[in-house]
């Protein structure tokens, strides 16, 4: 899960020096992943289909006002 998405700017931790750092962003991208991986033939691991990768990293490009992961999770539903 080493790559750039959409929310990396919006959702960077921002605690202050005397807090433990919450990874805001490690934890989204394990929940996405989590949320859409499928048990696939002759692999133990669940893997996350391409066609469902390309549609979660272009969701919020048709979507106005999307700017942070939250606006993302309650934006409402289009037919694409």
């Amino acid at each position: 899960m080493g790559h750039t998405f959409w929310f990396e700017k919006t959702e960077d931790s921002q605690d202050p020096h005397y807090h433990l750092p919450f990874e805001r962003k490690h934890f989204i991208k394990e929940e996405l992943y989590r949320v859409n991986a499928e048990s696939c033939e002759g692999k133990e691991e669940p893997q996350v289909p391409v066609g469902a990768l390309v549609t979660l990293l272009t969701a919020p490009t048709g979507v106005k006002g999307v700017k942070t992961y939250n606006d993302f999770i309650f934006a409402p539903m289009t037919n694409a």
